[in-house]
């Protein structure tokens, strides 16, 4: 658990020559501005030199943290527990231990993908929408063009409904950071490991402004390679293929898909024995992890708002499970707004 990239943000900065449209601080190179952009490709490029300086900016500060806890909090118990330390006599935080490993997880995947297949397609392909009137629109959060946020939401195709377009777009920019992260190295000398997950930084989404994808800004990400938040229209099946299309070997700190199942069509021995076919089929094909989610947004929508009724309620956050009264209020919204569709 090493740390994290905000992909969205890396985005948003290519977008911006750099420069946050949050809070208005530099933060990245100089590469531009969407509206001078002539081609897919010189966002693409601005997009990578984003990427590459925040990668490098994180491998710094993994080796800043690696030297501080070796000084400051050395893990005694822990390094009593973990092999190879006490035979070479050296806490954890020294690297005593047999296989040191650093996990690197990314937030805004499938937002950054839909972004570059909806401007590649609508503006540089179609030229159905011109990229001033795009740029002018993420700049004010599509305040003053809710139509063009449709046709971006609508018309491009996106992620997470087998479609072949969108989802190659996902497949390579996840195999671009994959390969970007495990070039670089921990202070112990082992290379970073890339996931495609984002554990709670899909939160993250509440620091990056607007996005091609009609991404609003200050909003949640989706979790991990999980389809933008209503985004998948095509049914179960369709959103499993999409997903199983992506490059799960370069993500060797795992992946995480969540799956939204009306409970009343997989109870029972039928349904289970359904849903075991349907999972079976995933993995089959490449897929390689899946978080389940049986609750309705009615559901949770009431415990919200009578949490003493709801008290052993228990969701599935990200990694981890947790009792849904108990979360903060943002991210019971956003356990809601996964479960909207049903």
């Amino acid at each position: 658990m090493g740390g994290a990239v905000n992909v969205g943000k890396c985005l948003e900065l290519a977008m911006n020559n750099g420069i946050s449209m949050i809070s208005g601080e530099r933060l990245g190179p100089r590469t531009g501005y969407l509206n001078q952009f002539e081609q897919i490709g010189q966002l693409e490029d601005a997009f990578r030199e984003q990427t590459e300086f925040a990668l490098d900016m994180l491998e710094q500060r993994l080796i800043y943290e690696a030297l501080c806890n070796r000084q400051l909090m050395p893990h005694a118990l822990e390094s009593v527990l973990i092999d190879g330390c006490i035979r070479q006599g050296k806490d954890v935080s020294c690297f005593g231990a047999n296989l040191t490993t650093i996990g690197i997880r990314m937030s805004g995947l499938v937002q950054t993908a839909d972004s570059f297949t909806a401007v590649n397609k609508l503006v540089y392909q179609e030229k159905v929408l011109s990229i001033k009137r795009l740029w002018e629109s993420i700049s004010t959060n599509f305040v003053k063009d809710e139509a063009l946020r449709a046709i971006l939401i609508n018309r491009a195709p996106k992620y997470g409904n087998d479609c072949d377009e969108a989802d190659r777009t996902v497949r390579e920019l996840g195999q671009y950071l994959c390969k970007a992260v495990g070039r670089r190295h921990h202070i112990s000398g082992s290379p970073l490991r890339p996931g495609l997950f984002s554990y709670l930084e899909f939160m993250d989404g509440e620091r990056c402004a607007a996005l091609p994808d009609g991404h609003r800004a200050r909003q949640p990400f989706a979790n991990g390679i999980s389809p933008a938040h209503g985004r998948d229209r095509e049914g179960l099946t369709a959103m499993l293929r999409s997903a199983a299309k992506l490059d799960y070997s370069l993500s060797n700190n795992a992946a995480t898909l969540d799956v939204k199942l009306p409970l009343k069509l997989f109870s029972g021995e039928n349904g289970v024995r359904t849903l075991s076919r349907i999972l079976q089929t995933f993995f089959r094909d490449g897929g390689m992890q899946v978080q389940l989610y049986f609750l309705s947004a009615g559901e949770l929508i009431k415990a919200q708002e009578s949490p003493e009724e709801y008290a052993g309620l228990i969701v599935r956050v990200t990694g981890y499970s947790a009792y849904f009264t108990e979360l903060d209020k943002n991210l019971q919204d956003e356990v809601i707004m996964r479960t909207a569709s049903f």
